[in-house]
């Protein structure tokens, strides 16, 4: 692909998360953005480009990296806490009353949480996963079921996340509804 091409693709992709995340902060979550593609073609820089975004539209938003996390659902569950209280919304009910990240279950209960907090304060949230395809399948799985109900309910949240090629594989194998609850995109 050609320089201009390139920059052309990259323009598309951050004018459609630009108005994914408008959309998002007016209360209409849209499906989850997953990019994919090899090493080294940019998936990390539009991510960053993405992160920027959510902070100038205002929606609360928190950057993880699967491949260094070592327990991902307590630090994702804990990532989002930190957006709300940096926020000034940390309100005692938007805190678990339990070990986050115990179960995939736990990590339902939290984000459903989370997204009431935000629709109530007409908030969103925004996570912005790198390397997922470093996931194990449990917190995949997990991470997709918490979507998912999320998704049921209408509640402002959603996932921008970039990954190798794998990763639809991986998601092929813990979610049978990928298709429903996640766009992809191939860089």
């Amino acid at each position: 692909m050609h320089m201009k091409d390139e920059t052309t693709c990259m323009m598309r992709y951050l004018s459609q998360a630009k108005n994914d995340l408008t959309s998002l902060k007016n209360g209409f979550p849209p499906r989850s953005v997953l990019y994919y593609g090899a090493k080294s073609i940019g998936k990390i820089a539009l991510l960053h480009q993405i992160e920027l975004l959510a902070e100038q539209v205002g929606i609360l938003h928190c950057y993880l990296d699967a491949a260094t996390a070592t327990d991902f659902t307590k630090q994702l569950v804990t990532q989002i806490a930190l957006c709300f209280q940096n926020s000034g919304i940390a309100k005692t009910e938007t805190k678990p009353d339990h070990i986050p990240g115990v179960d995939t279950a736990d990590l339902t209960e939290d984000m459903v949480l989370y997204g009431q907090v935000a629709a109530q304060t007409k908030q969103g949230i925004c996570l912005l996963i790198d390397e997922m395809q470093a996931l194990r399948s449990e917190d995949l799985k997990g991470l997709t079921m918490a979507l998912h109900r999320c998704n049921q309910l209408r509640l402002p949240v959603m996932l921008f996340g970039v990954g190798e090629p794998v990763l639809l594989k991986m998601l092929g194998k813990t979610c049978s509804y990928a298709e429903r609850l996640f766009s992809f995109e191939k860089l």
